[in-house]
């Protein structure tokens, strides 16, 4: 015999579930949520490696100026001061290991203009009026006991125009 309860409960568990529209909904809202994490990570991520960049070029430019001779007026800065300053080798730039730039001055005490520029791979070799070099050769440099005045400069991703340091003494 037939049983009409039977087919009733049978037929309340074969309708209970998710409709394509409910289904195409939820996906949809996830899929926006996703996406809204995902920028909100790059973006961070961005900050993040500006706020290292900013922190190295300050962390550079006070060693360097910790190396100046107060009664001379020159900077004797060299590899042997940045192998003790900087033990897992010279910094460079988080996201693709671009040299950091730096401009030095021998003839007086006024620092090189800092550059709106972003860097590739190396630096420019001049930019409003300064000379840049990579860190590793400004070192170099530096051994020489020659320079009076200095500039370091890094590109930023969150900014139009580059962090820089100079040195404090004119």
């Amino acid at each position: 015999m037939f049983d009409s309860l039977h087919f009733m409960k049978s037929l309340e568990q074969f309708t209970q579930g998710f409709t394509i529209i409910e289904l195409l909904i939820s996906i949809s809202i996830i899929a926006i949520l996703a996406t809204i994490a995902s920028v909100l990570y790059i973006s961070t991520q961005a900050t993040a490696r500006d706020s290292r960049r900013i922190t190295e070029i300050i962390n550079i430019s006070q060693a360097i100026e910790f190396n100046r001779d107060v009664n001379s007026k020159f900077y004797t800065y060299n590899t042997t001061s940045a192998n003790r300053d900087f033990v897992g080798g010279l910094p460079q730039d988080p996201l693709d290991n671009r040299k950091y730039c730096v401009s030095l001055n021998s003839s007086n005490s006024t620092p090189p203009n800092a550059c709106d520029i972003n860097w590739q791979t190396n630096c420019l070799n001049s930019c409003n009026g300064a000379n840049y070099i990579t860190l590793d050769d400004a070192l170099t440099i530096l051994a020489t006991n020659s320079i009076q005045s200095w500039t370091i400069c890094t590109s930023m991703e969150r900014a139009n125009k580059p962090f820089c340091r100079q040195n404090i003494h004119r």
